[in-house]
């Protein structure tokens, strides 16, 4: 995957994996290997994904991003 880990969620078939100044998102079908579906620049050291949003912790507040 490429990507020193600070972090790692999953839901509904995604892995969402960050290092502390990228997060990426993958796809996951268990025939295949992972599907890089988006990438963003993030500091922050606290995300998750539930289903399609990304929740991440940014200056002390919560942002919900899809």
């Amino acid at each position: 995957m490429g990507i020193m880990l600070k972090g790692l969620d999953c839901s509904q078939g995604r892995i969402l994996v960050w290092n502390g100044k990228e997060a990426k998102i993958y796809k996951v079908d268990p025939t295949k290997q992972p599907i890089e579906e988006g990438i963003f620049d993030t500091k922050s050291a606290m995300l998750g994904i539930l289903d399609d949003t990304i929740v991440q912790e940014k200056e002390g507040k919560i942002e919900l991003i899809n």
